[in-house]
């Protein structure tokens, strides 16, 4: 974005290094925006603008030296003319200036439509869980909309036909027995359900055994597409680690196939 502008404008000594950063940058940021990264875009982001200021800044240095040569060229003139010779003739920075200012300048890529991801959700009913699982649930929310998607939940008895169900389970005894209790309101009526399960540790570091592999020793013909394992401490609440950050991305990733 900020690469083109400085070649339409034709006007600022901007090194090739220097533009190619920016160019390389708008790459690197709508990969990390289709892979839904949001840390590593926002990185991106902010060396794009870094650069950008460090253009305007050259632009307002070169303008405020043309404004002085400008004056001083003024007062030359103003001689010239106390002795009657033709005055000397030079540009006019407000010319560039406006150039450089003009809405064009800083027009913005028009988006594509959002995308609308309907999907139906079964919470845990524990009322400790309300936390993390609405963290979580606005995780993948925030993540779906950095690609240009919008997240839309429906809760009910009626398990919308064709569409992703999004069910919380929280691992509390042994998993698989806690597997059935959470999926027995949706068989047979679902083949597209994405279980988050979720642990409790004991330690935010603490380390975390996949549940993955439950799913293809359990049953063959299971509706479950995709098991995801977030991690929560104490009573309920979310953990920002690399675990559940993964997982997230691997729902995000579903829902948007």
């Amino acid at each position: 974005m900020f690469g083109s502008l400085t070649q339409k404008l034709g006007l600022l000594k901007v090194n090739k290094e220097e533009t190619t950063s920016v160019d390389d940058g708008n790459e690197s940021l709508l990969h990390y925006l289709k892979e839904a990264n949001p840390k590593r875009a926002a990185k991106k982001v902010q060396d794009i603008i870094e650069v950008q200021e460090k253009l305007i800044q050259r632009l307002l240095d070169e303008n405020r030296a043309l404004k002085d040569q400008n004056e001083i060229l003024r007062k030359e003139n103003c001689d010239l003319h106390h002795q009657n010779r033709e005055p000397k003739t030079y540009g006019s920075h407000s010319t560039m200036w406006q150039k450089f200012a003009s809405p064009a300048a800083y027009a913005l890529p028009t988006l594509p439509a959002q995308e609308v991801i309907t999907c139906w959700v079964k919470y845990n009913t524990i009322p400790s869980m309300k936390l993390v699982q609405d963290h979580t649930v606005q995780k993948i929310s925030s993540f779906l909309n950095m690609s240009n998607y919008i997240l839309k939940l429906e809760e009910g008895e009626t398990v919308s036909v064709g569409k992703p169900v999004l069910i919380f389970c929280v691992k509390q005894s042994r998993l698989g027995v806690d597997i059935d209790s959470s999926l027995k309101d949706v068989k047979g009526k679902s083949d597209k359900v994405i279980l988050v399960i979720l642990h409790s540790m004991s330690q935010a570091n603490q380390k975390l055994t996949q549940s993955c592999k439950i799913l293809g020793t359990k049953d063959g013909d299971s509706c479950v597409k995709l098991m995801a394992d977030v991690k929560f401490i104490g009573k309920g609440q979310p953990l920002e680690d690399s675990n559940n950050e993964e997982s997230i991305t691997k729902v995000v990733t579903f829902l948007k196939n």
